[in-house]
């Protein structure tokens, strides 16, 4: 019966955005390969979600935040190449605080935990078949840890 009492620190944050744009160019961009095509940096969904635990009883709180961004145009093409699109990645976040006295708190936090590879391609689709990789790399997990005291 004890973790039913502790649910109810226990919160689930979920958010799913659907976005569409489009721009029409028409002849006065000759020079760029999609004369209709998203907005640049629009994606077509994104997809957050957080898990909190928050026991003020004993000063501690964690965090764990997860994120998604569908596929979007970084750059877009022209003189007949395709327009370079970012892929999706996951991205795992986590933070845990804990009170060690009042005022003084101790702080530790992970940042991109899962380490997913981020990837540009020319073209939107990267189902491995008619993509080619523009670039690839990964930016690596960090750690911090760190204190404050409020008055």
């Amino acid at each position: 019966r004890l973790w039913v009492q502790q649910l109810h620190k226990l919160s689930v944050i979920f958010n799913f955005t659907l976005a569409f744009s489009q721009a029409k160019l028409g002849d006065a961009a000759d020079c760029l390969t999609s004369q209709e095509r998203p907005l640049v940096n629009q994606a077509p969904w994104i997809v957050n979600g957080a898990l909190d635990y928050d026991n003020q009883d004993v000063g501690f709180r964690a965090r764990l935040l997860y994120n998604i961004i569908g596929p979007r145009i970084i750059q877009v093409g022209a003189q007949g190449l395709p327009d370079i699109y970012m892929q999706p990645r996951h991205q795992l976040d986590a933070s845990l605080s804990q009170e060690a006295f009042e005022g003084f708190r101790i702080n530790a936090n992970a940042r991109n935990i899962v380490n997913d590879a981020v990837r540009a391609t020319y073209g939107e689709e990267d189902d491995g078949s008619d993509v080619v990789l523009q670039r690839e790399f990964r930016t690596g997990v960090s750690f911090s840890i760190g204190a404050s005291y409020n008055l």
